[in-house]
């Protein structure tokens, strides 16, 4: 049997694991996308929640520079 074991770029699991099921409803993602991004960036809630909330800041970034060329 092999175990997989996710960890961060220092070597650690920081905060409570999300299972992936847990991080496909706290964000209401697509489940090929967010499989993706868990397996790409660990199971880390701390790690995961980071990447969301940069995620959402840069989407809000995009929003407020089209609103801003519209108000042109």
């Amino acid at each position: 049997m092999t175990e997989t074991l996710f960890r961060s770029a220092a070597g650690r699991v920081h905060g409570r694991p999300y299972t992936l099921d847990e991080f496909v409803e706290k964000y209401a993602l697509a489940t090929d996308y967010a499989r993706d991004l868990y397996f790409r960036f660990g199971p880390s809630s701390v790690d995961l929640d980071l990447l969301m909330k940069a995620k959402q800041s840069r989407r809000l970034d995009k929003i407020a520079g089209r609103l801003e060329k519209s108000d042109e």
